[in-house]
């Protein structure tokens, strides 16, 4: 009896652990165009400390800094022009996901 409770909780933990990141899954996964966004203003405000502390010249700066506007113009374009699926498709197949994995691992 006490062997059937065991492999009834390794069971059920066993698809709690395989289920839990689907459903959970579009909201852990951070947006690599919004961290770039974050970086390259990080990178702006370091050429400007730079420029204060005179260690990069005027036509230096204006190059980095082009360089680094036009990352950014890229990055913006990714996240507006980023094709999200429905909603519904997209919850229906986690779903079926879900179904399956009940259904097959124990």
């Amino acid at each position: 009896m006490v062997f059937w409770i065991l492999t009834a909780a390794l069971t059920f933990s066993t698809v709690l652990a395989l289920v839990w990141p689907i459903i959970k899954g579009a909201e852990l996964e951070p947006d690599r165009a919004e961290y770039g966004l974050q970086v390259y203003h990080d990178q702006l405000a370091e050429l400007e400390r730079d420029r204060d502390e005179s260690r990069i010249g005027d036509t230096e700066l204006e190059a980095a800094r082009m360089e680094i506007q036009r990352r950014m113009l890229t990055a913006d374009n990714e996240l507006r022009t980023r094709a999200e699926p429905p909603a519904e498709a997209t919850r229906a197949r986690q779903m079926l996901t879900v179904v399956l994995l009940l259904f097959f691992v124990p």
